[in-house]
């Protein structure tokens, strides 16, 4: 192999050793400061700082038996993926009134992540109890019940720019609605002020408060009954 081909393929090797480690410093760490909306219609503002990530409630913090919850998460994010700690309810009611749960209680929490959107699971402590008289009774800690129940949140800070957007094509179709009914009308006015075009069953009046020029590379044809010059 003579030495050109050697330094070709020494290139070409360091290139694809390196290539992942540009990308990596070249792709632009997740910024997930905004306000977000969960799977149940909470609203929660999240303020990022270096890697550490807090979600508090604007709305929706109440929990139905009673509580509130000012923090949704605080978390710490590497990558894509956000592990820490969540504030959730306890949703059913007998284990609140009957077995002395909290209403309100912290669980950790695994996501991931992305510019629009978090998804993640949280940690649920299983419980076993028996029945009576239609109450819980000998509630108590039971792995074998423990699961994850799963979250989510989207941007919601977007939506304002989008409905921007959205009033701005809104405007934009109705003066087209309103330029073609004025261009398919009986009569038609083009411009305003000092000089302007009406165009109507009564004919074509030029106004003007200075000189009218009729340029054109072939000839200028004036026809009528009657021609009037003032």
């Amino acid at each position: 192999m003579n030495s050109n081909c050697k330094t070709l393929m020494l290139s070409i090797t360091l290139a694809l050793l390196f290539a992942p480690l540009t990308l990596a410093q070249n792709k632009k760490p997740v910024d997930l400061t905004g306000t977000w909306k969960t799977n149940d219609g909470a609203v929660v503002k999240v303020t990022q700082t270096g890697q550490t990530v807090r979600a508090s409630f604007i709305s929706g913090g109440h929990c139905p038996n009673g509580g509130d919850r000012e923090t949704f998460f605080d978390g710490t994010l590497e990558g894509n993926s956000l592990n820490g700690n969540l504030t959730s309810c306890t949703r059913s009611k007998p284990l609140v009134y009957d077995c002395g749960l909290e209403s309100v209680y912290q669980a950790t929490f695994k996501a991931t992540v992305q510019d629009s959107s978090i998804a993640g699971q949280q940690f649920a402590e299983g419980w076993g109890f028996d029945r009576k008289d239609g109450h819980l009774i000998n509630c108590h800690r039971d792995d074998r019940y423990n699961g994850y129940n799963d979250f989510s949140l989207t941007r919601d800070d977007c939506c304002s720019e989008v409905q921007q957007l959205k009033d701005q094509v809104k405007a934009l179709e109705d003066r087209l609605t309103s330029l073609e009914n004025r261009l398919n009308g009986s009569n038609l006015t083009l411009g305003s002020g000092q000089s302007s075009i009406q165009i109507g069953d009564g004919g074509v009046t030029i106004n003007s408060n200075s000189n009218i020029t009729i340029k054109a590379t072939g000839n200028v044809v004036i026809k009528g009954a009657k021609v009037t010059q003032n």
